[in-house]
């Protein structure tokens, strides 16, 4: 970090993410005490200016939102995503006029130039929904086609989730045929397609890479000797580079792959709980899928819903993701795969 007379860092978190510069009230914000280290990590993405001398700018786990009336603030966590998935400063909310903070009641509060969020409020304590989040890191929809590949697909949508959380949008968008190919290097396999635990060995060996370096192919007939022929050693040497330097993500069972199926309500409270850190997570059926967030209902059996992303692209009338009933997710879950940082 070096800084400047005017009040400017350039910021580096890691030399793939480049020098992000932080200036003026939002650098200010930035710097106070457990905001850079607890709260909101580094920048992702220059500060964007608007009209009256209004300023956002993005970072790892929130935003700090200026303006010129009330300051500098930070918005992160549920707050952030219902923030932002009501158009951020150009919605309903507008700029933030305080900090969170704890009201009387125990609630976490934040007030807005146009209303206030509440931890009490029922869209933020009954659950929570990252498909918006999703789509603003710039992870598409996939369609893995007639391969059975979707453990492959969800395993690497949780790595485009986290890695363009560090590194911003341009790692949304990660190989699945770099995955599928090193999780049969790893162990010795010729498949395509794969459960949990054989797609991580080969991400902890072999890292992964963009989508542009080896795109996914749908209609391909998965052959282990012509994939390998296409392999080089700057690819799998590009692909170990995410896992240098602080970049290795921390992955682990919630529930592993023991023949039993269903969940217990402890690991079915912690589907939820990672859910609520804003982590999506890997369920494992014969048909895998990435649970994105859920919401709590007395109607619904087993007391409300989970919200899944799929690998079946999208059509007029499928958006890519859909909802299951708590109930059914607990009686038919094989296993449950996390990252972390």
């Amino acid at each position: 970090m070096e800084k400047t007379d005017e009040k400017i860092l350039n910021v580096s978190y890691h030399p793939l993410a480049g020098t992000v510069p932080v200036k003026g009230p939002i650098l200010e914000k930035w710097e106070e005490p457990g905001i850079k280290s607890s709260l909101l990590g580094y920048p992702l993405y220059a500060e964007s200016v608007f009209g009256n001398g209004c300023r956002i700018q993005k970072f790892q786990r929130g935003v700090i939102a200026y303006h010129p009336g009330y300051g500098a603030h930070y918005i992160t966590g549920n707050f952030y995503y219902h923030w932002a998935d009501n158009l951020g400063v150009n919605g309903p909310y507008s700029y933030p006029k305080d900090d969170p903070s704890i009201d009387s009641d125990g609630n976490t509060v934040q007030h807005f130039i146009g209303g206030t969020i509440r931890s009490g409020d029922e869209i933020i304590k009954n659950g929570i929904d990252l498909r918006g989040e999703f789509s603003r890191r710039g992870i598409d929809i996939r369609n893995q086609g007639a391969r059975g590949t979707c453990s492959v697909q969800v395993m690497v949508a949780l790595q485009e989730y986290m890695y363009s959380g560090l590194l911003g949008s341009g790692y949304g968008y990660l190989s699945v045929e770099y995955s599928n190919h090193f999780a049969n290097v790893a162990t010795g396999d010729r498949d395509d397609g794969h459960c949990f635990i054989t797609i991580a060995r080969g991400y902890e060996q072999y890292g992964i890479i963009k989508n542009s370096l080896w795109p996914y192919n749908k209609a391909w007939i998965y052959n282990y000797d012509q994939a390998q022929e296409f392999v080089t050693p700057d690819m799998i040497n590009t692909g170990r580079q995410l896992l240098s330097d602080g970049l290795r993500l921390k992955g682990r069972f919630i529930k592993e792959l023991d023949g039993k199926v269903g969940l217990t309500e402890k690991q079915f409270d912690e589907l939820l709980s990672v859910l609520d850190s804003g982590i999506p997570a890997g369920v494992g059926r014969d048909h895998s899928l990435t649970a994105v967030g859920y919401r709590r209902g007395e109607n619904y059996p087993g007391g409300g819903y989970v919200i899944f992303r799929n690998s079946w692209g999208t059509n007029s009338d499928f958006t890519g993701y859909q909802t299951e009933t708590f109930l059914n997710v607990i009686n038919t879950v094989n296993d449950i795969y996390v990252y972390e940082y």
